[in-house]
């Protein structure tokens, strides 16, 4: 669930990682999540956080992927959503 509001604050701010990305909840896709979050919005600097396979296959794919409008309403969705799953993810991880 969280993962797919991840996924509509993305695209509401036009950033059409999953449509890059296998998985936005992978490592790649996190790492530019985080990234977004924090505050960076350099396209190149994004793109360095994925997987080498992925910048060597998809790297104009996902620069293009990364034009968006970063507003304030859809990163305060994405963070609530990257929230939420992280702390899914850490009760999961507490289970094992």
């Amino acid at each position: 669930m969280h993962i797919n509001h991840m996924q509509k604050a993305l695209t509401e701010m036009n950033i059409r990682l999953t449509e890059v990305l296998d998985q936005i909840h992978g490592v790649s896709g996190l790492a530019i999540i985080e990234a977004i979050l924090k505050g960076e919005r350099d396209k190149e600097k994004l793109l360095r956080l994925c997987h080498s396979k992925i910048i060597k296959n998809k790297k104009n794919e996902v620069l293009k992927a990364l034009n968006g409008r970063y507003t304030k309403a859809g990163l305060f969705a994405l963070q609530q959503a990257f929230d939420s799953y992280c702390f899914y993810q850490h009760q999961i991880g507490a289970m094992r």
